[in-house]
């Protein structure tokens, strides 16, 4: 959100980086005019740019003794930990603790700060899970990629290389940049059987060298330097990390370990020379996290797009974001033009809204949805459009696929934008980036179905996007219903009267869940106190994929509930559609006594 806008802004904020619908069905949602509250009066609000990245802080000031101090302090609690990421996690920084490692010897150990090391084994940890999708040491091939297509314009607009055939055959770089083996004349006396052999050499050559670049998913090859450079852009084979009393001989960080090693020390063993680790944008996610934990009272924090929340919106409501919809093709390539003109050059474009007028992107500006973030919740975008490298007419994203080392092309029928809502930015931050580097739809919702359960820091919702349509992947499970669904069907219903008998906990949760969808509730109860049961005796609740469960890394799904649930019934008969109905509602259910009632575990 461009912070000189003169408009109303889109849900509290923006972020730009299951059900499949298509552009017939498809709707693109009208945006929420918040207006509930007057924000100046309860909201300190904090804006700035670090790390060349804009940030937003608003925290409610009802925790702070002196409303006048409450900007002062946000601002210190930011600053801490920007000036933390700038001396630990900062490649930018040549002086940085991640720098130090990268520059380590084969063999040397390092101690990790805590910043460091959350980040470190929190980045290993998906590495496995995701299988590699996610590598923060893909930073040599992504350096090859850059330099061959630097390399590549500049032969190309070499006038005294053009047409000529002198090449090494070992120089593929060179090679590349051949456009045409020159014409025959009819005066020259030549074996055309060998100049055809030539011509067959220098295009396998070519292809090889655009293999990195190639846009055809099926087509895996990548030329031998590509290969070599595969072996040390990977975790597995650069780096390795343990307890410092044990040695790093072995990767021993357990991964059910929730506190990502808290109150350990950890070592990093450097394992190849020319291994280095990019953690920018994990680290990014990180920052998001440690400022929200640090503010006292309700609050949203962004940071390039990275956003998490605390408590509620000071109207009472949850916060609101807005899903920006990726640009176009033809709107990378004029932002691109732009970008050029604003006098970005290079191989690496970043395609920054700074380079359009306001007024052109607030009218033109169309989302994909609007979330609400719950108490806790933080959301992660990437997208294929932010960097770009210009190649031979064609747009290739600044994301490697790290299990193949292809880049990927941008086009209208690969994954676009991968919208990533968890407890964690850092890991809605990791998985993000890990889905759209998979650049094949289904594969990337394959892998996030995984960490719907089982994982320590579930997926709470995702929206997938392809330009083709547009192709959008939600999140669903069977039998809940979405917001907008729920409203319509509930407008639709007459007023009605509700009479719910016993005021103990199940009493309770009815009768508010009635009122919820605004039935005129009665609640009657026989004892001269509320409570039933559930004020004598431990209750309990049944149910899978509750957070509670995702923490103590117990891996549950609807198929053994609804087993177990079978089983139990006398008889072992059980109505299939009850069955059904307690299974897909009751995560949600626990969710809801947690969080919204407030009862604890």
């Amino acid at each position: 959100m461009s912070p000189n806008a003169k408009h109303n802004p889109p849900a509290d904020g923006e972020t730009r980086t299951s059900r499949v619908v298509g552009s017939v069905d498809f709707v693109r949602p009208k945006l929420p005019i918040n207006n509930d509250v007057d924000e100046s009066k309860l909201l300190t609000t904090v804006t700035g740019v670090r790390c060349s990245m804009p940030y937003t802080i608003k925290c409610s000031v009802e925790s702070f003794a002196n409303p006048e101090y409450a900007h002062v302090r946000v601002e210190q609690i930011a600053s801490s930990v920007f000036q933390e990421v700038e001396s630990k996690l900062s490649t930018f920084n040549p002086d940085s603790e991640v720098n130090k490692v990268n520059f380590m010897g084969v063999d040397d150990v390092h101690i990790m700060s805590d910043a460091l090391k959350e980040v470190v084994l929190c980045s290993k940890e998906l590495v496995k899970l995701t299988r590699g999708a996610f590598d923060p040491c893909v930073s040599p091939l992504l350096k090859h990629y850059e330099f061959m297509a630097e390399r590549t314009a500049s032969l190309a607009n070499d006038s005294s290389l053009r047409g000529s055939t002198h090449s090494n055959g070992s120089n593929h770089e060179r090679l590349s940049s051949i456009t045409e083996l020159p014409e025959l004349d009819d005066s020259d006396e030549v074996d055309i059987e060998t100049i055809r052999r030539q011509r067959h050499v220098v295009d396998y050559w070519r292809s090889l060298v655009s293999a990195g670049f190639a846009g055809d998913p099926s087509d895996l090859r990548v030329s031998r330097t590509v290969r070599q450079l595969l072996e040390i852009s990977q975790w597995h084979s650069g780096f390795s990390v343990g307890l410092k009393d044990t040695g790093t001989g072995n990767d021993d960080h357990d991964k059910s370990d929730s506190n990502l090693g808290m109150g350990k020390e950890y070592v990093i063993r450097k394992k190849h020379i020319d291994a280095r680790m990019d953690l920018n944008g994990i680290a990014k996610g990180w920052a998001v996290d440690k400022i929200a934990e640090a503010l006292p009272s309700s609050c949203w924090v962004e940071w390039g797009g990275d956003i998490k929340v605390r408590g509620h919106h000071p109207s009472g409501r949850c916060w609101q974001v807005a899903i920006v919809e990726p640009p176009s093709l033809a709107e990378m390539k004029l932002r691109l033009a732009r970008a050029r003109q604003a006098g970005q050059k290079g191989p690496v474009v970043t395609l920054a809204d700074e380079h359009m007028k306001d007024e052109a992107r607030d009218v033109n500006q169309t989302y994909l949805a609007v979330l609400d973030l719950r108490d806790g919740e933080a959301v992660a975008t990437s997208g294929d459009y932010e960097k770009i490298i210009a190649r031979d007419g064609k747009l290739y994203s600044h994301v490697i696929n790290p299990q193949v080392g292809r880049l990927l092309e941008v086009n209208i029928t690969t994954l676009a934008q991968a919208v990533i809502v968890t407890k964690s930015c850092m890991v809605s931050d990791a998985i993000a980036t890990a889905a759209i580097s998979k650049g094949d739809v289904a594969q990337a919702r394959a892998m996030l179905d995984s960490f719907r359960t089982g994982y320590r820091v579930p997926i709470k919702d995702f929206l997938l996007y392809a330009r083709q349509g547009p192709r959008i992947i939600r999140q669903t499970i069977p039998g809940l219903e979405n917001k907008p669904d729920r409203e319509l069907r509930l407008s639709r219903h007459e007023s009605a009267t509700v009479i719910v008998v016993g005021g103990g906990l199940a009493g309770f949760s009815a009768a508010i869940s009635a009122a919820d969808c605004r039935a005129r509730v009665i609640l009657l109860e026989k004892e001269p106190r509320t409570g039933g049961n559930s004020s004598k005796a431990t209750s309990g609740i049944n149910g899978w994929g509750s957070d509670t469960q995702a923490e103590h890394g117990v891996s549950d799904e609807e198929r053994l509930f609804e087993r177990d649930t079978f089983r139990s019934g006398i008889g072992g008969r059980s109505d299939y559609s009850l069955v059904r109905t307690l299974s897909t509602k009751s995560s949600d259910a626990i969710h809801w006594l947690k969080h919204e009632m407030k009862v604890s575990n």
